[in-house]
């Protein structure tokens, strides 16, 4: 795995080197790392590679990072907490007239989600001058766990349950997300669509271990799978989760 992590550490740095000296510079930069003694050594040194690039070191603004990491700290924490507050307006009441308006609405959320995600990333690409690409993921989900769980105890709602399924709603959407931009970075397109893809279920699985979608089928006339597509895409967590993988991997695969 380590080993892994710094093989695309050293393939995303040498693509920045000029075509006729990459191979040169990989290969001298694995000969390198072959000689350190330690796996937390060879991480230590192939991302000072990945931090580098023919100029050196990237310059470090705070007038550019100290507000991408505040404007970060406030996409992962208070816009889908904001969400919620609103949203809750037209998922809480159902009637059978109602069923069309909501689905469509739901549908809606879900691309806004995706739209909101990839402007938000785009906002806050210099926070990748501060926390590397490799540390998108657990910046991303382990911010959210964070301010969500620390609002759950201000407002006296907090239970044991929510610390398990929230803890295993941001591992599973770490896991994949950060596989998605390692394999990215590494070249492997269709596979880091499939791992961003896969951060969905992964993230949504154990976010809902103590519970479920919480749909009431009988506006389905008792068919599961209707009910089921139904309960997705109007599901305030769902089109929060998805909001943040694609903020998250977008982010990461993208540099300031």
């Amino acid at each position: 795995m380590i080993g892994w992590l710094c093989d695309g550490m050293l393939d995303t740095t040498a693509r920045r080197w000029p075509a006729e000296t990459r191979a040169e510079m990989r290969a001298e930069w694995r000969a390198e790392l072959a000689a350190v003694p330690s796996a937390w050594r060879k991480m230590r040194f192939a991302a000072s590679l990945a931090a580098a690039g023919p100029d050196g070191p990237r310059p470090f603004s705070a007038v550019r990072v100290i507000p991408a990491v505040l404007g970060s700290l406030l996409v992962v924490g208070a816009l889908p907490q904001a969400y919620f507050v609103i949203a809750v307006r037209w998922v809480s009441f159902l009637a059978d007239d109602t069923i069309g308006r909501h689905a469509w609405v739901g549908v809606a959320s879900l691309v806004l989600a995706i739209g909101l995600g990839y402007l938000a990333a785009r906002l806050t690409a210099p926070l990748t001058r501060l926390v590397t690409p490799w540390l998108v993921a657990p910046w991303t989900f382990g911010a959210a766990l964070v301010i969500w769980l620390g609002d759950y105890a201000y407002h006296g709602w907090l239970v044991h349950a929510d610390v398990i399924d929230l803890s295993l709603w941001a591992l599973g959407g770490t896991l994949f997300v950060g596989a998605s931009v390692v394999l990215a970075r590494r070249g492997s397109r269709v596979l880091s669509w499939l791992a961003g893809l896969l951060a969905v279920p992964a993230a949504l699985f154990g976010g809902f271990t103590h519970g479920g979608l919480g749909v009431d089928d009988q506006f389905m006339f008792h068919q599961w799978l209707p009910a089921f597509a139904f309960a997705v895409t109007t599901s305030m967590f769902v089109h929060a989760t998805v909001f943040l993988i694609v903020y998250g991997r977008t982010l990461g695969v993208r540099r300031a």
